[in-house]
């Protein structure tokens, strides 16, 4: 106590801007100290990390420090400590503001129990490689990787997990020899990698050497090249050889293959270690397996080419600037001023912090008034559960986009995702009964979550915002059910031309739309009638409803389904051989539920082993439950069994949770590059695949071309013979077009729902024409009879063209743009 009065006499008990209120002191290191507090808003415990007073408060050190605070704040893996929030606190404190963990750190483990076990040392390395994959991903290298920089705390469910402290803060010299300065040599002695010591540029294989050190301490209860002289170690880092662990320690049995790895990732050259940390999680995956004795089959491990960090805090800075200045000084924002617009319709959700930055900034621009702000739920069938790890996750990468794509909007990361239902429904009520207050209210709402972190799904907090705005509390009792207006919304935008994403930005008389959050310019550019089709990556995709594969009698089982056949799309197999014919689809589905005895044992046992083979999960539903016959289907590898009696509670509550956890794993691979149902790159894939090839074509004054594919009216063929066979459907004219496209250096991908659109670099019109045509071929070639249409017939498909040579000054979104709008030209002439 003494001591930490001595430490800290004016700090304690300070409130930082208002928001951060230190409560505890924690610990004092090289770059500052650490302190217990409560974020007020939300009575949320957090770490406040405050930098010393000493640190250098020049306009570079400045620049620096929210540079690197706002990138480490957009890793969001669940190994790496997760920033909330940083800035400086009267001109003087700077403050990061970090998820407050209990535990301890690896250092204190290795005092402890050091050597560890193998599988000790393979499991805390291998979640320090999960965290460095997303790190290195995004161009950022820790540079200080150590045992007292990772810290071991509980997971919630009897195990712990392995966070990475302190990644890319700024810091200075002190007697640990901890160096810090852009482009300067960074780290701690006994894990530094031999480029660092010499002061050249680094990228992740630094880190991956850092780690070798420290597995090398976890397996020997030794730092591979000791010493008390720091200027000697560094010595030993660049010539002496690399030791083996019995020399380290006779006592440690470290098995050959740890070794292996462990001398790889201490090679003295960059290139003589591992690639990347996909390429030593791969190995410290199969050496866990060898020793166990599991086989395990061989990983393909992506290629990364890191950078060093000094190299890639500049071009973002770079970025960062020219991101600033253009929302500054960019003429056509000047040009809104005055503007009047007409007829524009917007589609948005609260719960997308996409359609906040929209709106946020155009009411900042004065034009909100002037635009019919239509509110939509964008998946309200998902099934609601906890708000676990996953989704946080997952929100914190569409906040951080956020971040990257629209720097002028100001949003903070919430605790949760909220309900809210009943907020979009007050919105819809309060639009007709007191249209004036409307907007206010929205951005009240808006502002309550995104920047506050508050529950709009908690009336109270509703209750607050109308009492702010001076509306009765009484309209909260009008929200239990949807009123029309929010229904006539909520059609329309899933009738539209708009894939099912938001945000949405339409002007329905002259068919222009932007769909996702598009950069200021382009936006503006929009509003000022410029664009008929832009559409941007940074989009909330639509979450289709998840199929449900019964083999069995659904009189039978349909007190337990009746409550999902809303939220899930039930399939019905009448025996175990259509089943198997339906989960050997390429599109199968996210559950499989067996009624047990609709089959035998061994038909059980096949169709199971099937669905393990397709990642699919299985259930078996006991409509006579028995503790023996739950055990063997258990022992075959069913996710769970159900008990279908009387009281259905256990039993939906079991197929619920298995479904919710199978529609968040698909959730999550939608984000990935490849499109999960047709195996071909993805939008967002391919967007970033243009504004590559635009900034390449834009250097050499080279021409690029777009053919887009649009299957005509197949929102209305899924409405008539069910999604599960339109899914085939793309599947297999994917698979077309795979055959016909692959020439003339092009890309093809799944552009949206039923939009396929190819890249091809340096042909004519003439040559995008031709491969339009022939992706309209596959389509006829498919002879798919559309039951939506008057009268019987086959799948038709329209296409669009365009060719551009990129000028300096142009946008990539003038290709779709124009792609687009060709199609429409051509669908009005036939």
């Amino acid at each position: 106590a003494d001591k930490m009065a001595k430490l800290v006499p004016d700090e304690l008990g300070i409130t930082l801007d208002g928001r951060y209120t230190l409560t505890e002191f924690i610990s004092e290191g090289g770059m500052g100290r650490v302190y217990r507090a409560e974020q007020k808003a939300l009575h949320r415990k957090v770490a406040v990390k405050l930098l010393k007073e000493n640190a250098g408060r020049d306009h570079e050190f400045q620049q620096r420090f929210f540079l690197e605070a706002s990138l480490c704040s957009r890793l969001s893996h669940p190994n790496t400590i997760r920033i909330f929030d940083y800035g400086c606190h009267e001109d003087r404190l700077y403050y990061i503001v970090m998820e407050l963990l209990e535990g301890q750190s690896v250092l204190e483990i290795i005092r402890q129990s050091a050597p560890l076990s193998p599988d000790r040392a393979i499991f805390i390395t291998s979640q320090v490689c999960l965290a460095l994959i997303e790190a290195h991903g995004a161009g950022m290298v820790h540079r200080d990787l150590k045992p007292s920089n990772l810290f071991a705390s509980p997971d919630g469910m009897g195990g712990e997990r392995i966070k990475i402290l302190d990644f890319g803060v700024v810091k200075e010299v002190d007697g640990d020899v901890e160096l810090t300065q852009l482009q300067s040599v960074v780290g701690s002695p006994q894990y530094m990698a031999p480029e660092q010591i010499r002061g050249e540029s680094v990228d992740g294989r630094a880190d991956l050497y850092s780690l070798g050190a420290i597995l090398c301490q976890l397996l020997t209860g030794r730092v591979p090249f000791p010493g008390r002289d720091p200027m000697g170690v560094l010595m030993k880092h660049l010539t002496d050889p690399i030791p083996l662990t019995s020399d380290l320690n006779p006592r440690a049995a470290v098995p050959e293959v740890l070794e292996e790895i462990m001398r790889k990732a201490l090679a003295k050259l960059p290139e003589q270690r591992f690639a990347n940390a996909q390429a030593m999680l791969a190995a410290l995956n199969k050496a866990d397996a060898e020793i166990r004795g599991v086989e395990v089959s061989a990983l393909e491990i992506p290629k990364w080419e890191g950078e060093a960090l000094s190299e890639m805090v500049t071009g973002l800075l770079d970025q960062t600037t020219q991101v600033v200045v253009e929302a500054s000084t960019d003429p056509t924002l000047s040009q809104l001023e005055g503007v009047q617009l007409e007829g524009y319709v917007a589609y948005i959700d609260l719960n997308c912090p996409y359609c906040y930055a929209l709106f946020e900034r155009v009411n900042r621009w004065g034009l909100a008034d002037q635009i019919e702000w239509r509110m939509v739920e964008h998946a309200s069938h998902v099934l609601e559960g906890d708000f676990d790890l996953v989704q946080e996750e997952l929100l914190s990468n569409e906040v951080f986009e956020v971040h990257h794509r629209a720097p002028d909007v100001e949003l903070s990361l919430p605790l949760r995702r909220c309900q809210s239902t009943v907020a979009t429904h007050l919105i819809a009520v309060i639009e007709r009964l007191f249209p004036e207050k409307t907007n206010p209210v929205r951005a009240a709402c808006y502002g309550a979550l995104w920047r506050e972190g508050r529950n709009i799904g908690d009336p109270e907090v509703l209750s607050q915002i109308l009492d702010a705005h001076d509306l009765p509390s009484e309209l909260l009792s009008m929200c239990d059910e949807p009123p029309e207006e929010f229904l006539g919304w909520q059609r329309a935008w899933e009738q539209g031309e708009y894939d099912h994403s938001i945000p949405v930005l339409a002007h329905p008389a002259s068919g222009r739309v932007i769909i996702g959050l598009a950069d200021q310019a382009s936006l503006a550019r929009f509003l000022l009638g410029d664009h008929s089709r832009v559409i941007d990556r940074s989009v909330c995709f639509y979450q289709p409803k998840p199929s449900l594969l019964l083999c069995g009698w659904l009189n039978k089982l349909w007190p337990l389904l009746a409550e999902l056949k809303d939220t899930v799309e039930i399939i019905q197999a009448p025996t175990w051989r259509k089943a198997s014919e339906l989960l050997g689809e390429r599109a199968p589905p996210a559950l499989l539920l067996i009624q047990d005895e609709h089959l035998t044992r061994d038909e059980m046992a096949q169709l199971g082993t099937q669905a393990r083979s397709r990642s699919v999960p299985w259930l078996v539903a006991c409509t006579d439950p028995d503790p023996e016959r739950e055990l063997d289907a258990l022992s075959l590898g069913a996710a769970e069994v159900l008990p279908v009696g009387d009281d259905m509670r256990v039993a939906r509550a079991r197929i619920s949770r298995v479904m919710m956890n199978r529609v968040r794993f698909q959730t999550d691979s939608r984000r990935t590059d490849r499109d999960t149902l047709t195996g071909l790159p993805s939008r967002q894939a391919f967007l970033g695949r243009l504004e590559e090839e635009w900034k390449r074509a834009q250097e050499k004054g080279a021409a690029l071309g777009i053919a887009l594919l649009n299957i005509d009216g197949f929102k209305a063929f899924n409405r008539a013979h069910g999604y599960v066979t339109g899914d085939q459907v793309l599947v297999e004219i994917a698979r077309g077009l795979q055959r016909s496209t692959g020439r003339l250096g092009s890309l093809l991908a799944r552009f949206g729902g039923n939009e396929f659109v190819v890249l091809i670099s340096g042909a004519d019109v003439h040559g995008v024409e031709e491969v339009a045509r022939t992706m309209v071929e596959v389509v006829q070639q498919a002879d798919v009879l559309n039951g939506a249409a008057e009268s019987a017939q086959a799948l038709t498909a329209s296409m669009g063209v365009y060719v551009d040579v990129p000028s300096a000054d142009g946008s990539m979104y003038v290709l779709v743009d124009g792609a687009h709008r060709n199609l429409a030209e051509r669908r009005t002439k036939r």
